[in-house]
C-alpha cells in the first residue's frame, strides 16, 4: 500500500467472495499487499484460515502465483478510513496485519481498528520501538515489528498466537517458542496434552487456568484435557518458517 491517498476511494471485491461464513471461522485481516503482505496472506493460508486484504491500489505485481485467488475478499481503499475497515470486515476479524511500508499509515490504521472492533489483534509493521510500548499499553493486544529483524512469516505467526516468547535457528531450522492461552473455540480445547505433540511441535510447559506455569518442564500429567484459560508453552518449527541461509539467533523481547 503506498502512502497515497486517492482522490476518490473505490472498492473492488473478487467473485469469490464469501458473506455467510460462520463467525466462529478464523477471519484475518492483510493491510497492504506488497511483498511482506502478500507473504504474510500465504503464511496464513498455511493454516486454513480465511484472510482478507486491503490495499490503496489494486497490485500490479503477485509474489506469489494464485494468491489472490486464495483472498476471500480484496479491497482497494484507504483503510485508515473505517468504512474501507468495515468492508474488510474487521469488526468480525481475529486480527489485523498492518504492513504497509508506511508507519504512520499503520499507526492510523492500528488506531481506527481498534476503535471499530476492541477486542481485535492488532500486528503492526514498525520500527518505532517507544511508541510501540506506549501503543502497547494504551491499545492492548498489540505487537509491533521490524521487517528487517524478522521473516514475513513471523507477523502471520503473531496474529495466529498470544503471544511469541522468540526464535533462534538451530543449523538451518528456525525454531519459535510460544506461550498460548486457551480459548473455548480453540482446535486444542478438551484434547489431552500429549495429541499436541507431533514432529513439528513439543509441549514444554503446561498449566490450568488455576496453577502457575510450571518452572520444570514436562512435570504436567499428560493426559490431562485442556481448558479453557490454560497456558501453554511449546516450542515449534513449522516446514513453511524454515530458512536455510539465515542461522543467528533473533530474540524478541
Amino acid at each position: 500500500m503506498s502512502s497515497q491517498t486517492p482522490n476518490n476511494q473505490s472498492h473492488n471485491t473478487n467473485s469469490t467472495t464469501n458473506t455467510s461464513v460462520p463467525p466462529s471461522i478464523d477471519r484475518f485481516l492483510v493491510c497492504g499487499l506488497g511483498s511482506l503482505g502478500q507473504h504474510c496472506v500465504a503464511a496464513l493460508k498455511q493454516f486454513g484460515v480465511i484472510v482478507n486484504a486491503i490495499d490503496i491500489i489494486q497490485p500490479q505485481h503477485w509474489e506469489i502465483s494464485d494468491l489472490s485467488s486464495q483472498l476471500n475478499q480484496l479491497i482497494i481503499g484507504d483503510a485508515r478510513e473505517p468504512s474501507i475497515l468495515r468492508q474488510g470486515q474487521v469488526q468480525q476479524c481475529r486480527a489485523i496485519l498492518i504492513v504497509t511500508s508506511n508507519e504512520r499509515i499503520n499507526l492510523a490504521i492500528a488506531l481506527a481498528a481498534r476503535l471499530i472492533n476492541p477486542q481485535i489483534r492488532l500486528v503492526v509493521r514498525s520500527a518505532k520501538e517507544n511508541l510501540n510500548q506506549l501503543l502497547g499499553k494504551q491499545l492492548g493486544n498489540y505487537v509491533a515489528f521490524e521487517p528487517t529483524e524478522l521473516p514475513a512469516p513471523a507477523f502471520a505467526v503473531a496474529a495466529l498466537e498470544s503471544e511469541i516468547i522468540g526464535f533462534f535457528y538451530l543449523e538451518k531450522y528456525q525454531i519459535k517458542i510460544v506461550k498460548r492461552q486457551i480459548q473455548p473455540d480453540s482446535p486444542w480445547y478438551d484434547r489431552p496434552v500429549y495429541q499436541l505433540n507431533n514432529r513439528h511441535r513439543k509441549v514444554i510447559s503446561y498449566a490450568t487456568n488455576y496453577t502457575q506455569l510450571l518452572s520444570d518442564f514436562y512435570d504436567w500429567d499428560s493426559d490431562e484435557l485442556i481448558q479453557a484459560n490454560d497456558r501453554i508453552i511449546y516450542i515449534e518449527k513449522p516446514e513453511f518458517l524454515t530458512t536455510k541461509n539465515q542461522k543467528n539467533l533473533i530474540k524478541i523481547t
